[in-house]
């Protein structure tokens, strides 16, 4: 929190906090990874400071879904879509295309058009 909480803090000794960790069993795992990165967003939010260091600790996640939520936390919607896609999660892939609007993303926003289009017509 330290780090997180410093408008120049590093990611640098959370990682390193994370792989000291002894590995945990995946729930319990992704649950603190998931957590360390929230509470990077929201200290970093807090100070309007840049946020997306938080995406390096994303590679630590080990559920498919807990990894696209973290990415739509981090902003990377791109990465979020593709996880939605493969997991087959129309629901996911619509709130996606909210945030993909909200952001203005027109690229990501035709990509997902185009896939909701092949979905309805299959």
């Amino acid at each position: 929190t330290t780090q997180a909480r410093c408008p120049t803090g590093s990611i640098l000794p959370v990682v390193r906090f994370l792989e000291a960790i002894p590995k945990l069993p995946p729930v319990e795992w992704d649950s603190l990874v998931s957590n360390v990165v929230n509470i990077w967003i929201f200290e970093k939010e807090e100070m309007n400071a840049d946020r997306s260091a938080a995406s390096q600790l994303i590679c630590y996640i080990v559920d498919e879904r807990c990894k696209m939520d973290a990415h739509i936390l981090t902003g990377n919607l791109s990465e979020a879509f593709h996880i939605a896609r493969r997991l087959g999660s129309m629901e996911e892939v619509l709130q996606i295309n909210s945030k993909a609007q909200e952001s203005g993303d027109q690229e990501l926003l035709k990509t997902i058009a185009s896939f909701v289009g092949r979905k309805r017509a299959s």
